[in-house]
């Protein structure tokens, strides 16, 4: 049965209703799919996000060809961290830049999860919205340590600020994971312009009665409602037979 489940897949970014241009990336392969935030400023945020998806672009065409596994997406943040070292090197304006990473890949019914920084997957399951990644944030540390509550991190002045990004600088730890998947499931990826202003339960609620097309739009609408400070990029899989 697994190995007849395919992930039927829309996507769409929206620059939201404050920023100027949109440094979000989004990539939809014929096995990869992502979500990229890059940060940096201007142009260099913009080429942050936009070499992962050149990696992940890369990865995605070797997989098809049968030359690589479902375990090599596990490597995809190390190179993107080789190419924006690269990048900086050519051009010092760029230090400082870096990106979000929250990739997936279904491979005979099971999903493989490579993430780093505050972009976020979710399953929707039998009516019921799950996290498969966590925040790399110093809010989420202090959610851990019981300071704050999730309802206080919302506002807090520090939200944004991340523990971990690739940045061609450090080395990134990625949380790396792997569920089975069903029949039925939406897998829904998000930059956290989407997160930071629209609840787990109201995601669940926008989508639950559109197809993968229909529910990005519900996204995006749903951010744009709320004001949408910062850029809003949304992926939709569906799992179907």
């Amino acid at each position: 049965m697994s190995q007849n489940l395919w992930l039927r897949v829309a996507g769409r970014s929206d620059v939201g209703l404050v920023r100027e241009n949109n440094e979000d990336s989004g990539f939809i392969g014929k096995n990869i799919i992502l979500v990229a935030d890059g940060m940096g400023g201007h142009a260099a945020g913009e080429l942050a996000s936009s070499t992962a998806v050149a990696v992940a672009a890369r990865f995605d065409n070797l997989y098809t060809n049968n030359k690589e596994t479902a375990d090599s997406i596990s490597n995809i943040p190390k190179q993107i961290t080789l190419e924006i070292k690269s990048a900086i090197s050519k051009d010092q304006n760029r230090s400082g830049m870096g990106t979000t990473l929250s990739a997936c890949l279904m491979q005979n019914g099971n999903l493989k999860i490579v993430h780093v920084g505050d972009s976020r997957i979710y399953l929707i399951r039998k009516q019921q919205i799950s996290l498969l990644t966590k925040d790399q944030t110093y809010v989420q540390s202090l959610i851990d340590n019981n300071e704050i509550t999730l309802e206080e991190s919302r506002t807090h002045p520090q939200r944004s600020l991340l523990l971990q990004a690739i940045d061609g600088i450090s080395e990134v730890i990625p949380e790396i994971k792997e569920i089975s998947l069903e029949l039925g499931d939406r897998i829904i990826l998000c930059s956290d312009g989407l997160s930071n202003v629209v609840g787990d339960e109201e995601i669940l609620i926008a989508v639950k009665s559109f197809d993968n097309v229909g529910a990005v739009s519900s996204l995006i609408e749903k951010a744009l409602e709320s004001g949408a400070p910062d850029n809003v990029t949304v992926v939709v899989a569906d799992v179907v037979s």
